[in-house]
């Protein structure tokens, strides 16, 4: 997903520190879904196939929260484009990541590497 570590331009336009924050978060896998949260357990880890959400009770991963679940519906129809939602092309992950690039063709050279 990331070519570069960095300062990203998009993040200048995200004029609420809380969701830049969060955006940054989510990207850095800094967050608190249970996929990430599951590594933290003592005094050993929560097996990855244990780190579920609550609601679905399947793998709470990035992709799960961004296109998955239905907790979110609200916001993924505000947000994302229908076509990463519902895109048959490009699989499971891969729909994350072109959700997730910075750059405007990075989906589609994506895309084209794929097929």
């Amino acid at each position: 997903m990331f070519s570069e570590f960095g300062f990203k331009q998009y993040l200048d336009i995200i004029l609420i520190a809380k969701y830049r924050y969060a955006l940054t978060r989510l990207r850095t896998s800094s967050h608190r879904l249970a996929i990430e949260t599951g590594r933290w357990t003592k005094p050993h880890s929560t097996p990855r196939f244990e780190r579920k959400c609550q609601l679905c009770n399947t793998l709470e991963d990035e992709f799960h929260f961004m296109l998955e679940c239905p907790l979110y519906r609200d916001v993924r129809v505000k947000y994302i484009r229908k076509y990463y939602v519902n895109c048959e092309v490009v699989i499971y992950f891969d729909r994350c990541v072109c959700v997730m690039c910075t750059d405007g063709q990075c989906c589609l050279m994506y895309i084209e590497n794929k097929l």
